[in-house]
């Protein structure tokens, strides 16, 4: 295919000079080198389809970063092409063979779409056949249950849900088929457990647009707000405790910052942050704000992204100097024990 549609753009345009002879000398010299290096790309085409053909995994699509050298690979279309489909009624063993090789000719992916090939290959394989599947939701790399989550929602009907209900916990990526399907405020109960249990920040961001229809009652509020306490994965959860009315998000992300602080070690440092700047946002937390500081003078000067976020929300909320990286700790060390909240201003200061 590609030498095909680079030979359309060449060969007319070898065609085109070859042709002409215009009486000009120069012009024609122009032209024969203009025809040989026309004649060495060509060369080169055929060596690339030829690759192609001797190497599958040259068929993934590929592009370069513009900011590195790390290709993004798309799906391997020359492995994929080589799956059976399945027949009609096909047996549990004929699924399960069918869901392995897709893994397979996925493993080299890194790139992903909803779009990919494998999300339509997983929907042909239809309902009625949940418990062959739900294994292949348990674990694993990214590569090998991305598309099967994806097409879940194709995958199951009504009479699925009482094994949903009872595999949420086991199986948590089965929370995206539930919102995908609407079935959240039914299956209330289960999400609530999960998110209890949980110690993965996904099912928190799955469940950022349908959380008010968990907070039914002053119960399931209270739930949600102990759970955005104790969880340490919980700290995407603040985003929709916000859009619930009449609970004091002060108390509630201070609370919260305030146990995770007085944990030695948390479980990922990012969750800390996230916990610190919610504190800083909606708490004016003083202790958070210290953390912020920190976090920055130690953040890795090769990944600008690192701290990115706690530089500006530290910046909207002071006039500290969260941009002057070189010398911030010469400045914290000289005023970290003035740091405070003025209320008047609404933002923090250096007390005098």
């Amino acid at each position: 295919m590609l030498k095909t549609l680079l030979y359309g753009m060449i060969l007319p345009g070898i065609f085109l000079i070859a042709g002409c002879q215009s009486g000009n000398e120069v012009l024609e010299q122009q032209n024969a080198q203009i025809l040989s290096e026309l004649r060495k790309l060509n060369q080169q085409l055929s060596g690339i389809q030829k690759k192609m053909q001797e190497e599958p995994a040259l068929a993934f699509s590929s592009v370069k970063y513009p900011y590195n050298s790390t290709s993004a690979r798309g799906a391997n279309l020359a492995l994929l092409a080589k799956i059976k489909r399945l027949p009609e009624n096909p047996t549990d063993d004929q699924i399960v063979k069918y869901v392995q090789q897709i893994i397979a000719a996925t493993a080299g992916q890194n790139s992903y779409s909803m779009t990919d090939p494998q999300v339509g290959m997983y929907k042909l394989i239809g309902t009625g056949h949940l418990k062959v599947l739900l294994p292949f939701l348990d674990g694993g790399t990214f590569n090998a249950f991305y598309h099967l989550k994806e097409a879940m929602p194709d995958l199951v009907e009504e009479k699925d849900k009482p094994l949903i209900k009872s595999s949420l916990i086991q199986y948590p990526k089965l929370l995206d088929t539930v919102v995908k399907k609407g079935w959240s405020r039914e299956f209330k109960k289960e999400i609530l457990k999960l998110l209890e249990s949980t110690t993965n920040s996904s099912p928190f961001h799955t469940l950022r647009m349908v959380v008010p229809s968990l907070a039914e009652t002053p119960e399931d509020i209270q739930k949600l707000i102990d759970i955005y306490i104790s969880n340490p994965a919980a700290a995407p959860l603040i985003q929709s405790l916000l859009v619930i009315p009449k609970i004091n998000i002060h108390d509630i992300v201070n609370k919260a910052w305030e146990k995770c602080n007085a944990e030695a070690r948390y479980p990922q440092r990012y969750w800390k942050q996230e916990k610190a700047i919610a504190a800083v946002r909606y708490g004016n937390n003083v202790s958070a704000a210290k953390y912020l500081l920190l976090q920055i003078i130690a953040s890795d000067p090769n990944n600008p992204y690192e701290s990115q976020t706690a530089i500006t929300v530290l910046a909207g909320k002071s006039d500290f100097p969260v941009f002057d990286k070189n010398n911030l700790e010469k400045w914290y060390r000289k005023n970290a024990d003035k740091i405070s909240y003025d209320e008047k201003t609404g933002k923090f200061i250096i007390s005098r």
